[in-house]
C-alpha cells in the first residue's frame, strides 16, 4: 500500500510516513555519471545559488 503511495505520488516512503518534512524525491541522482559530470553539475549548481544570493 504504501508503495503505492510513493509511486502515486512520485514522492520518498519517509515523506509518506512523516518522518521527512522534505520531499527527497526532488533531489536528482547523480547515478551512472562520471566524476567530471559530477563535478560540472556540482559547480552549475554552486554558480546558480551564488547568482540568487542577495
Amino acid at each position: 500500500m504504501i508503495k503505492g503511495l510513493v509511486d502515486f505520488y512520485h514522492c520518498s516512503t519517509d515523506y509518506i510516513l512523516g518522518k521527512s518534512a522534505i520531499d527527497t524525491s526532488a533531489y536528482i541522482s547523480l547515478d551512472g555519471l562520471t566524476p567530471e559530470q559530477i563535478q560540472s553539475v556540482t559547480s552549475l549548481i554552486n554558480s546558480i545559488k551564488k547568482e540568487q544570493k542577495p
